[in-house]
């Protein structure tokens, strides 16, 4: 009641000033209660899992596991073609139309092959050397994923100092559309090199054995002049995944210092890194690098995210940046949930 009107109405007795008073009083106390625990559920669905406060930084399991799925068809479609060669090199004829797509584009260590037709020639070669393999991880994204392996019994690797790829897998209505493999940069050597009838470029050899380093630096940093510095004017990163993608150098600063916000200190380490002795495209460089990125945990202890990022430069710089996260490490980290 205003204060002019009370003024012209006769006074309340003390009692119901009192009672009056006291329900006003439990209401207020009711709303504050309310706002806090409101508050708190908020920061408990922000800590939980590792979110931080992004709401948004999280994808369903069962998106994820489609992603996983996808990328396991396409692998055996691959294995059954590359194993009816490896079977007889030399005759073998199979159907590869259910396990690639007619104008698949295949570059291998940086040489293009492209359709159908081409890229079983390549296998029919590679099937010749009889190389022997084992799977060490599986990264995935929305459209395609990245693959890595140890591999001996050709160039000189064998089962004890294999040699190691990368393998990242592009899929189209089922079926492999683009493979790009890279090899891993602690076993590229001039021979090796020589053996693949490809001459490393020393340019670019340097570039692809700092750039991780370099990367790993600047977003264990956050600083976002610092992190933008690494990529072109117009470069575009993608992240399948979560469904971001930055497209210059300022958004990718800008998310690069806004992802330290959701989790303080986090730090980026590269495991393994990859590259080419000559681009299966004119001044498109390629570098793959399986990443660990170690993120707080709402114990105190660490979690790590396990990723794969495959960057291509332009003057040294990146000019694109495609991200994929091994499945069970965002899991683990509450990055995908039910």
């Amino acid at each position: 009641m205003a204060l002019h009107e009370a003024e012209h109405q006769k006074a309340p007795s003390a009692s119901i000033l009192f009672h009056g008073g006291r329900r006003r009083g439990v209401a207020v106390l009711v709303v504050v209660a309310l706002v806090t625990a409101l508050a708190v559920a908020v920061w408990a669905l922000d800590q939980h899992g590792n979110r931080g406060t992004d709401a948004g930084n999280h994808v369903s399991i069962s998106a994820l596991e489609e992603m996983d799925a996808a990328l396991r068809i396409v692998q055996r479609g691959e294995e059954r073609v590359t194993g009816a060669f490896l079977a007889d090199p030399l005759h073998a004829s199979p159907d590869a139309s259910g396990a690639f797509t007619e104008d698949i584009v295949w570059e291998d260590w940086g040489v293009r092959f492209v359709g159908i037709d081409e890229v079983l020639g390549l296998l029919r070669i590679w099937a010749a050397f009889a190389p022997r393999s084992v799977d060490r991880d599986r990264y995935v994204g929305l459209s395609g994923g990245v693959v890595t392996d140890a591999t001996w019994n050709m160039f000189g690797w064998t089962k004890d100092e294999p040699g190691g790829g990368i393998y990242e897998l592009g899929i189209r209505d089922g079926r492999l559309a683009s493979v790009l493999t890279l090899l891993e940069l602690d076993v590229l050597t001039p021979e090796t090199a020589s053996a693949m009838n490809s001459a490393l470029d020393p340019a670019l050899v340097r570039e692809t054995r700092t750039l991780p380093a370099a990367y790993a630096r600047a977003w264990s940093s956050g600083d976002e002049a610092t992190i933008a510095a690494l990529y072109t004017e117009t470069a575009l990163r993608e992240d399948e995944v979560f469904g971001r993608s930055q497209r210059n150098r300022d958004e990718i600063g800008r998310f690069g210092a806004q992802f330290q916000g959701w989790y303080p200190s986090a730090r980026f380490t590269v495991a393994r890194s990859y590259g080419v002795g000559a681009p299966a495209v004119p001044g498109r460089p390629v570098t793959g690098v399986e990443l660990r990125i170690e993120v707080p945990a709402r114990s105190g202890a660490a979690c790590t995210v396990e990723a794969a990022v495959m960057l291509e430069t332009k003057g040294g710089r990146i000019n694109r940046e495609r991200v994929y996260y091994q499945p069970a490490s965002l899991i683990a980290c509450g990055w995908a949930r039910a």
